[in-house]
């Protein structure tokens, strides 16, 4: 999971928050982050569904600060 770095920040999660999310040690994720070990499936997946909530939440929240007005973003 090259890209979970990425992807995270881009979420606006931390590492704390996916592994609490996803019940992955945190310093697993950073090691999964650096490339240093390779995720198990069933974590790519765990972290797959964190990020993806991890990303609608955020995407709420910026179309609450745009307003009732802002035009509805899709994901």
């Amino acid at each position: 999971m090259k890209e979970l770095k990425r992807l995270r920040k881009a979420s606006g999660a931390t590492q704390w928050e996916i592994s609490h999310a996803t019940g992955i040690d945190r310093s697993r994720i950073s090691l999964i982050e650096a490339g240093h070990v390779r995720a198990s499936t069933e974590e790519e997946e765990a972290i797959r569904r964190a990020l993806d909530k991890a990303m609608r939440a955020r995407l709420s929240s910026i179309q609450t600060a745009l307003g009732s007005g802002a035009t509805p973003l899709s994901v």
